[in-house]
């Protein structure tokens, strides 16, 4: 799991990502405010997130031009109610085996996230919802 601790920054994203988020039910102006940054080829503008571990918890923080935006903790292997980036309200159970995360989503929506090391140190995220699947992948910034 340590692998996964640092900061990182997404530097691709599928073609479907959107598609993806609009399975999840996301609202529309938070779907065509991805799509946009997509098309530019800035994909998440001054974007990074940060992972630690401490035991068996998962912390993330979401920093966009280095102000937190967003910041759960995950214990593996309990739900949590966390809310999503555009503020949906959902319960994940986190999971870490064989090496990847695991993260399942449950509320407004179902979803499956795996989260795994590839590529010298890339971070591969790959989301499922309603049989679209998306990958984002993001590279170690510290």
């Amino acid at each position: 799991m340590e692998a996964f601790c640092g900061e990182w920054k997404p530097v691709s994203v599928s073609e479907n990502f959107c598609d993806y988020l609009t399975a999840t039910g996301a609202e529309a102006d938070f779907v065509e405010r991805v799509r946009e940054h997509i098309k530019s080829g800035n994909i998440a503008p001054n974007l990074v997130e940060k992972v630690g571990i401490e035991g068996n918890v998962v912390n993330m923080t979401v920093e966009v031009g280095g102000k937190e935006t967003y910041k759960i903790s995950l214990k593996l292997g309990e739900p949590t109610e966390i809310q999503t980036l555009d503020k949906r309200t959902v319960t994940r159970l986190t999971e870490f085996k064989d090496g990847e995360f695991h993260f399942n989503d449950t509320g407004p929506y179902e979803a499956h996230l795996t989260s795994k090391i590839i590529d010298g140190g890339r971070i591969l995220l790959t989301l499922s919802c309603n049989g679209i699947e998306a990958t984002r992948c993001y590279e170690r910034v510290a």
